[in-house]
């Protein structure tokens, strides 16, 4: 489970290499790695661990809120809201998003 969060973590570090990024999961949002670092200052709360992966997670009733803080500290920012095959928010499987934009082509 570690690996599909550092793999949708840094694909999207890619394309929004200048933002924190903040994933869709659940009714939460997440942020991994050194953007929940950069989080962990902005909302003054500690880091977690999960599996070795660093994380901080908030309601997803509280976005608009930590949208605000983010600006506020000038931290540009991007979401990822991606809905697995059951309609639920949770992090993308990179691979088939891949795989998909081949197979488009």
């Amino acid at each position: 489970m570690n690996s599909l969060y550092i793999e949708a973590y840094e694909f999207y570090k890619e394309q929004y290499a200048n933002n924190l990024v903040l994933f869709h999961v659940g009714n939460a949002y997440e942020a991994y790695q050194e953007d929940a670092e950069k989080l962990s200052t902005v909302l003054h709360e500690n880091v977690r661990y999960r599996c070795q992966l660093k994380f901080l997670t908030f309601p997803e009733a509280n976005l608009k809120e930590v949208m605000r803080m983010l600006s506020d500290s000038d931290i540009p920012f991007a979401t990822v809201n991606y809905r697995g095959e059951d309609g639920s928010f949770t992090v993308p499987k990179v691979k088939q998003i891949m795989e998909d934009m081949e197979a488009d082509y």
